[in-house]
């Protein structure tokens, strides 16, 4: 009986033997297991076909964040990339007014592109000499005279020098070098209302020939 139970659960039949006394609770048995047995095999297969499911969509959940993460970065890049050059070309125009406002006798320049609490040294050397004097401090309005009147007798060639190199520019914060007819100067920048002006000079005369 028990060989005809499961060969007809093969074939997909549920086996219901007729009564027999004393067989009660061997058949029922009999008809449980395979019940259990075929239940709890469909059970899992759905079980782990769910599970696959959920993990696909979570999967499919990530995917879309990082691609919404990544296009959001690729869109924000040449803006900072715009801004960063931006900045610079702003610390270069400071730096071009500066010299150019001495140069051409444009006090204005100055005033467009140095602070009011400007704090400038310098370390002059005579052309004849190969000795710097001491440092000597120079104010705002000091710088202000000398662009009024550093060049106003035109001595100065049309291609004098002015060099710029910019050191580096942060967010609030530059540095720049400027080579000019009266020496080299180191310019500290400040980024004051949102516009680029020179808060500190450091300068000296060119080094003596050897």
């Amino acid at each position: 009986m028990l060989a005809q139970a499961l060969n007809l659960s093969r074939r997909g039949h549920l086996y219901t033997p007729s009564y027999e006394p004393g067989t009660e609770n061997h058949e029922s048995d009999l008809v449980g297991n395979v019940d259990v047995t075929r239940l709890s095999t469909v059970s899992a297969r759905v079980s782990r076909a769910e599970g696959i499911s959920d993990l696909t969509k979570e999967r499919s959940e990530m995917t879309r964040w990082l691609l919404l993460v990544a296009t959001l970065v690729m869109l924000a890049v040449p803006t900072v990339a715009q801004d960063a050059n931006a900045d610079r070309e702003a610390v270069r125009q400071a730096v071009l007014d500066y010299v150019e406002g001495i140069y051409n006798v444009e006090p204005a320049g100055i005033e467009r592109s140095v602070s009011p609490n400007l704090a400038k040294l310098g370390f002059y050397r005579p052309p004849t000499e190969t000795t710097y004097r001491p440092g000597s401090k120079m104010a705002f309005e000091q710088l202000v005279t000398i662009a009024k009147n550093f060049n106003k007798d035109g001595k100065l060639s049309k291609d004098a020098p002015k060099d710029i190199v910019i050191y580096d520019v942060l967010d609030q914060t530059a540095t720049a070098k400027l080579t000019a007819e009266w020496g080299t100067d180191y310019l500290h920048l400040a980024k004051i209302d949102g516009k680029w002006m020179i808060v500190n000079v450091l300068w000296q005369s060119h080094p003596p020939k050897k």
